[in-house]
C-alpha cells in the first residue's frame, strides 16, 4: 500500500477503529511498520507468530 513497503509478502488486511489505539494496547506484537498517515486514516502492518504480515487500517479522516 505504502512505497515503503517493497520486499514485504501479502497478508490479512482488517479494519480496527483507532490503529492508533491497537497499537499501544498491543505492544507486544512485532509490528514491522509503526501507524502512519493514509488518505482514508491510519495504518500499520504487524507479524503475527507465524511470520505472516497483518495490516491495519483505520478510517478516521473519511
Amino acid at each position: 500500500m505504502e512505497d515503503d513497503e517493497e520486499g514485504f509478502s501479502a497478508g490479512g488486511v482488517f479494519i480496527v477503529d483507532s490503529v492508533d489505539r491497537f497499537y499501544h494496547e498491543n505492544s507486544t506484537l512485532d509490528f514491522v511498520k509503526e501507524p502512519c498517515d493514509i488518505p482514508p486514516g491510519r495504518y500499520a502492518i504487524f507479524q503475527d507468530r507465524s511470520g505472516n504480515l497483518i495490516r491495519i487500517i483505520d478510517k478516521t479522516k473519511s
